[in-house]
């Protein structure tokens, strides 16, 4: 299917074929951990003092003062959110996997590269 959402509702597992190989086959939430390399972190600053350096923790994605959405390697998240708190006066954070339309699209973009490869 293309539409996303009625993946995520309806389907419990997810085989993906490319070039008539399977290149997986597992739960959805699997699929996202295995192809997505990075997590969308939501940050609301207080008292409506925007950091200046965001980019030094990751791409920013948006700023709607007092908040920033950042994407942040999965491997990096931990340390970057430790300076963040460490530096920066935040009140809520949040950390989430990119929408699964997302990860699709990386998940046949890097299959394409790897067969135009060989």
């Amino acid at each position: 299917s293309h539409y996303m959402k009625d993946v995520a509702a309806l389907c419990h597992r997810v085989v993906v074929i490319a070039q008539g190989r399977i290149e997986y086959d597992g739960s959805l939430s699997g699929i996202v951990d295995q192809f997505s390399g990075h997590k969308i972190v939501t940050l609301a600053f207080s008292e409506d003092r925007m950091p200046e350096d965001l980019a030094s923790y990751g791409e920013v994605l948006e700023v709607m003062n007092p908040k920033a959405k950042l994407k942040i390697a999965r491997a990096d998240v931990t340390e970057a959110l430790a300076k963040l708190l460490a530096n920066h006066a935040v009140e809520d954070v949040s950390v989430e996997d990119p929408p699964l339309e997302d990860v699709i699209a990386e998940v046949f973009s890097s299959l394409t590269v790897a067969a135009s490869a060989t």
